[in-house]
């Protein structure tokens, strides 16, 4: 009843025709099948919340899941309790929440430079060189675009690994390293112990670069929020 404001109709008869079809392919009762599908989207879920958290590092069980969209609430619980999360956070409006995200998020543009070469302070200058030509070029697109530059600022990363490796680490590149040769072992330090939380260990090998990355940010106004008082009241009257 409360689909586009009470103007959609759930048809009900109509979904379980369309998953009676499935539920007899394999010999299963309508809510099984529909409970399988569930369980299938629930892993798909899963899956993803693992690549951007366990194969980077991050244990899922010390932060809180947000479950945003229409059906979040749906799915969160159970994520929760299969990554050994304690917490989910459920917005107001869960639906809404992807579009209150891009009124709030600045405006973005990455510039990357592919150059094999050796990470050592003795190639500071070249790194400090080929960083400045990628900063040039992210202010001149703002610039084209009539984007206030004293809104815009810039991030710095190095995609590094250890000389004969494959993969990389993109490590973020702070401008005292640049300036500073004094500084240029804390971006060393930052590779291994990025490299340790990723893939659990670190050497002693040299460090290579294989791709400079400048991401440009524009700073955008955003809309005022209000914050919501506290309410408290039983599940009967949420539903």
């Amino acid at each position: 009843d409360y689909f586009l404001g009470g103007q959609m109709e759930l048809k009900v008869d109509c979904a379980e025709r369309a998953v009676r079809k499935i539920a007899e392919s394999f010999e299963l009762s309508t809510l099984e099948a529909a409970l399988g599908i569930i369980r299938l989207a629930n892993a798909n879920m899963q899956a993803a919340l693992e690549r951007v958290s366990i194969e980077r590092g991050y244990d899922p069980r010390e932060f809180a899941l947000v479950a945003s969209g229409g059906a979040g609430a749906l799915h969160g619980a159970t994520l929760a309790r299969d990554l050994h999360m304690r917490k989910v956070i459920v917005p107001r409006a869960p639906g809404q929440f992807s579009a209150w995200g891009m009124l709030m998020t600045n405006l973005r543009h990455d510039f990357i430079r592919t150059r094999l070469m050796s990470c050592n302070v003795s190639t500071l200058a070249e790194i400090a060189a080929a960083f400045s030509e990628l900063e040039e070029e992210a202010r001149g697109t703002f610039r084209r675009e009539s984007f206030p530059l004293e809104r815009v600022w810039v991030e710095r990363f190095l995609d590094l690994r250890y000389k004969g490796q494959e993969h990389t680490v993109r490590t973020p590149v702070h401008e005292d390293v640049l300036k500073n040769r004094n500084q240029f072992d804390h971006l060393i330090e930052k590779f291994h112990e990025l490299h340790e939380q990723a893939y659990s260990f670190r050497q002693d090998d040299p460090v290579e670069i294989v791709n400079f990355h400048v991401v440009g940010w524009g700073k955008v106004d955003k809309p005022a929020f209000k914050p919501l008082k506290e309410e408290g009241r039983s599940l009967d009257q949420a539903f």
